[in-house]
């Protein structure tokens, strides 16, 4: 009996860290994909305020 119940423990436990870690990597991947969305946001908004993007006139930062 006690060494059923410590199969059963050690697969709870190794199945927790499985879902951790996957888990883990998609927060990751959702962290990265909208950090690098609002990076390549930022960095148009600003290209936009330097160069004049509509008007044509170069503005001095």
């Amino acid at each position: 009996m006690g060494f059923m119940l410590r199969v059963r423990l050690a697969s709870f436990f190794a199945g927790a860290a499985a879902a951790g870690a996957a888990g883990g990597y998609f927060l990751y991947k959702d962290y990265k994909l909208a950090h690098d969305s609002v990076a390549l946001q930022k960095d148009g908004h600003l290209a936009t305020m330097k160069y004049g993007k509509n008007t044509g006139i170069i503005h001095h930062a």
